[in-house]
């Protein structure tokens, strides 16, 4: 738990749901809380960034129960942002590598099929970037030097076979990286070989999956989008406990009554 002084309360609501005592009574509903939900996913976006306002808004960050989540929402929010730099593209090279009979290894041409596969150990195909804008780095480089998988970095210069970034927040703040081109290679998508993709390690950080933040901390605003029920309490734990300061906190649950569980004071 990384909560800071004066937030005894919000410190034991976080221990309640971590222990199952914040579940309504004979339910498995989750009592959350009247000052931290919010009612719909445009007034999150407005909490968490201001419109951007504010520099230390990159380190806020929205959270999902999963990556096609994070995806759509750092699609939209890219448009938001605010600079004069234009959108840069960077595409993978992307392609299916098999064992042929005799154990030599043969290459599939890429089509726009390999090219659609996503999960969340694998950079998207078209990486899109602005200068200013947070990324997350999805593979330990060195983690001497901070840069291991979940790291927020923010992006300086965006080159043609490079991308230049410092480090958002922690030990080695504002500290510079030059984040080169890695291999990927991911096994278990259905594919009768191995999917093999050459792409930057990065992925926008607008929006990102519970999952992906469990060792970090967010230091500037969170919002917790809920568009679908938290896998278990746990990961909504994980998701809560990332935030030193309950005032920074909002959370908003789309049809909490569809989603088959009623979080109470929502819907």
């Amino acid at each position: 738990m990384r909560t800071g002084p004066n937030e005894q309360e919000y410190e034991q609501w976080i221990l309640d749901v971590g222990e199952g005592r914040a579940n309504i009574p004979y339910t498995s509903d989750i009592d959350i809380p009247a000052h931290y939900i919010i009612p719909t996913f445009k007034n999150l976006k407005e909490f968490v960034f201001q419109k951007f306002v504010d520099l230390e808004q990159r380190v806020s960050v929205i959270l999902t129960p999963t990556q096609a989540g994070a995806d759509r929402i750092n699609r939209e929010i890219l448009l938001m942002f605010k600079s004069k730099d234009p959108v840069i593209p960077y595409l993978s090279a992307t392609s299916l590598v098999h064992t042929g009979r005799f154990g030599k290894r043969s290459q599939v041409e890429d089509s726009r099929y390999l090219e659609s596969l996503s999960c969340e150990t694998l950079p998207c195909h078209r990486l899109e970037l602005k200068i200013g804008v947070p990324v997350l780095l999805m593979r330990d480089i060195d983690i001497h030097l901070g840069l291991c998988t979940g790291t927020r970095l923010i992006v300086v210069q965006l080159l043609k076979h490079s991308i230049l970034c410092k480090i958002a927040s922690g030990q080695f703040k504002d500290n510079l990286h030059y984040i080169p081109r890695i291999v990927f290679q991911v096994e278990q998508l259905g594919l009768s070989g191995t999917l093999r993709r050459v792409q930057y390690p990065l992925t926008l950080a607008f929006a990102v999956p519970i999952s992906n933040i469990q060792a970090h901390t967010v230091d500037g605003r969170c919002g917790i989008y809920l568009d679908r029920a938290p896998f278990h309490h746990g990961m909504l734990y994980v998701a809560v406990s990332r935030v030193t300061n309950g005032k920074l906190l909002r959370i908003c649950v789309e049809d909490a009554h569809k989603q088959g569980r009623k979080f109470k004071g929502v819907g």
